[in-house]
């Protein structure tokens, strides 16, 4: 697994990417099934999986207010999704 914080430095695949995005707080069971679920399509259409997350809750930025609490930070989060 790769880990980019900027996407300016991310390469663009030849072949083409399969690209899921999500906040993926805490990698539940739910996300593990879509993360799954990409690797395959990828792998059967001979593209490469990227799972692009954020470092904090979108609604941090568009109503902090009322944005969640997370459940993990940005490195833990990474690694449950290594």
């Amino acid at each position: 697994m790769e880990v980019l914080r900027d996407l300016s430095a991310c390469p663009r695949p030849p072949g083409g990417t399969a690209v899921t995005i999500g906040a993926y707080d805490g990698v539940h069971l739910g996300h593990q099934a879509v993360l799954r679920l990409v690797r395959e399509l990828a792998t059967a259409r001979g593209l490469d999986a990227v799972c692009l997350t954020f470092d904090r809750h979108p609604a941090e930025v568009v109503r902090p207010e009322s944005a969640p609490k997370l459940l993990t930070t940005l490195e833990q989060k990474v690694e449950l999704l290594g």
